[in-house]
């Protein structure tokens, strides 16, 4: 019988959240799902959707960070 590990909270989608892009000034966005379910919160991949002043002109529209490179914003 094989035993599973408890899965890891992760952050809702829609959580606005800042992170380090490009040399960008504050970068934010929120989340928009989960990539790549990890052991804990930390090593979980997430997509994130950069808000439009984060964002130039032929780049992509998701990008992926790990849990530990985010942090909570109170609004984006």
């Amino acid at each position: 019988m094989a035993t599973s590990k408890p899965k890891a909270k992760t952050l809702p989608v829609g959580t606005p959240v800042g992170f380090k892009y490009r040399g960008a000034k504050s970068p934010h966005g929120t989340v928009a799902g989960v990539v790549h379910q990890g052991t804990t919160s930390a090593t979980t991949m997430y997509s994130v959707r950069p808000a439009k002043d984060s964002r130039h002109p032929g780049e992509p529209a998701l990008i992926h960070r790990r849990g530990d490179k985010l942090h909570r914003r109170s609004g984006s």
